[in-house]
């Protein structure tokens, strides 16, 4: 039994790459548990005679085999590149702390310039950041460029504990002579909200030297925009913005298009699902009125946006040469809006630009802009919603009870309820109730940034059923089953919700997900399109969660 362990591990370290200088065991799928199940890499690691970049994805690792890698790093002064992304599936969040500080010290302890750290798709908290402080702190940290901690789950107290680290990083640097200059930084998906996103901000004015930020989905509100959007302002060689997913709402619209002018080397900005309305669009638009010759994707869709702030923002495009995509769609323009803007943009000869509009929300009514404004500055200065825990949402999952629930409160609860069950198809039934009970708001009219929150969540819990490695098979099976489609093998089962407008519309949005396989997708656009009259009275939506499943085919 044990050679036949150690033939299967062999074979898959026979195919790690090895080439000017990178070393990889990307997506092999080694189960590190105990030193002994590292001994190829760490041969790999001792061997290589010029080691810059080792690359360790999809992988799981233990404390001892993360000793044992840290040694052989220790060898290496050379090295500059740490990709290790998704390298603790299945472990313990214990093991996870004194695994990274091992791998810490074997490159502290090698004298090396490090270049980039890439911690992404590990799911390790707060926690992960004491892990790393210590390496982050060190020298060898002082030539840090990349920092990519995608999808960590850091939270606020995460986001406030990575800055005050960088913060020390920076001091140290400085009085060494060159202060740490971060060049990208990268933390999607980790619930920084207000407080985390504020204190980085912090570190971002101080070193100024930015080029590429990627935070979406972290529950920022306008508060932390504004303090993201005051430290951009500072950092002018910014070419890459991405803060798609979060809650400017025109507040936090206006005090980006104030850094927007300091920003000429821009070349893409991602503000889609960012909730910035009409009065947001058009101080964008004004914003942009400038050069920006090197500006080549505005992303605004899917943000409650009528015809006048889309007409204004097309005007702006159209004078932008680099530009190449726009993206408007999902937004409140109904023909008419859709109508000016495509003449706006054939006037100027750049039709070409536009990505469409199938997802546009139609025509609705909006207050003025005066009172648009008064309310949003309300909701700046951090006004809440009455609180709802996760329990109370499930029992009643209104509009109303979704706007006060707290993030960080769901990812707690639904982490709970799904590690409590043993079986790994009982826990996808279990997460896929969770968001198809969740959506229920759509069910009826809404607001988008309800729509956008509900996803947000749905996005978060799912990502902790693939941490269970469900197969295809078994996500859409629970998938069917929680829109009463097939039956369930559980008796005392019952679907989430009677009204399967919300599901169906949530659905819309899991299948674009990249938790959801090719083959996946498949599966649901074949069962579906055989159940005519189990669907027959919601048409509409089950005619647009087609057409996006074959699209993505």
């Amino acid at each position: 039994m044990v050679m036949a362990e150690m033939e299967n591990l062999t074979s898959k370290l026979a195919g790690a790459s090895v080439s000017e200088g990178v070393l990889s065991f990307a997506g092999h799928a080694i189960k590190m548990d105990k030193g002994s199940d590292a001994q190829e890499i760490v041969k790999a690691v001792t061997d290589c005679k010029e080691l810059h970049v080792l690359i360790l994805s999809g992988n799981t690792m233990g404390v001892e085999a993360a000793k044992l890698i840290g040694d052989a790093l220790s060898n290496h002064k050379e090295f500059q590149r740490a990709k290790w992304s998704d390298m603790f599936t299945g472990r313990l969040k214990t093991e996870i702390p004194p695994a990274l500080q091992h791998l810490g010290k074997g490159i502290m302890a090698s004298g090396a310039n490090l270049v980039e750290l890439d911690l992404s798709d590990n799911a390790f908290g707060p926690i992960g950041v004491q892990g790393i402080a210590d390496l982050l702190k060190h020298s060898c940290c002082f030539s840090l460029e990349e920092l990519r901690l995608n999808n960590n789950g850091l939270g606020p107290n995460g986001g406030k504990m990575l800055a005050e680290v960088l913060k020390s990083t920076y001091q140290s640097s400085k009085q060494a002579g060159k202060a740490l200059a971060l060049k990208v930084f990268v933390s999607g998906r980790g619930r920084l909200e207000n407080e985390g996103s504020i204190a980085l901000s912090e570190i971002f004015k101080k070193m100024g030297s930015l080029e590429f930020v990627s935070m979406p989905q972290n529950g920022i509100n306008p508060p932390g925009i504004t303090a993201l959007a005051q430290a951009f302002a500072l950092n002018t060689r910014l070419k890459h913005i991405n803060l798609c997913d979060n809650t400017f709402t025109s507040v936090g619209a206006r005090a980006m298009a104030k850094a927007l002018p300091k920003l000429q080397e821009l070349e893409i900005l991602n503000l889609e699902s960012c909730l910035i309305r009409t009065g947001g669009a058009k101080a964008i638009a004004k914003a942009l009125d400038n050069s920006y010759p090197k500006l080549k994707e505005i992303m605004c869709n899917f943000n409650e946006i009528n015809k006048a702030g889309a007409v204004a923002i097309a005007e702006t495009a159209a004078l932008i040469p680099s530009l190449e995509t726009l993206q408007l769609d999902g937004n409140c323009l109904g023909e008419e809006g859709q109508e000016l803007v495509m003449t706006t943009l054939e006037a100027a000869g750049r039709t070409a630009i536009i990505s469409g509009f199938d997802e546009d929300e139609g025509t609705e009514d909006e207050d003025e802009e005066e009172e648009e404004v008064e309310e949003e500055e309300v909701e700046a200065d951090g006004s809440t919603q009455s609180k709802v825990t996760p329990k109370e949402f499930i029992e009643s999952p209104t509009q109303e009870a979704m706007a006060g629930l707290s993030r960080s409160e769901w990812l707690e609860f639904a982490e709970g309820e799904l590690s409590a069950i043993p079986d790994v198809s009982e826990i996808a039934d279990r997460a896929l109730y969770l968001c198809m009970r969740m959506s229920s708001p759509l069910n009826t009219v809404h607001r988008a940034d309800t729509k956008q929150k509900i996803c947000s969540l749905c996005d978060d819990t799912l990502k902790l059923l693939a941490s269970h490695n469900p197969s295809d098979s078994v996500l859409c099976n629970s998938v069917l089953v929680n829109i009463g489609l097939i039956k369930s093998e559980n008796k005392k089962f019952r679907v989430a919700s009677e009204d399967l407008t919300g599901p169906l519309t949530l659905i819309q949005h899991i299948v674009k997900q990249d938790y959801v396989s090719k083959s996946s997708r498949k599966v649901l656009h074949s069962y579906l399109t055989k159940s005519e009259k189990k669907l027959e009275k919601y048409f509409q939506v089950k005619f647009q969660l087609l057409q996006t499943l074959f699209s993505l085919q």
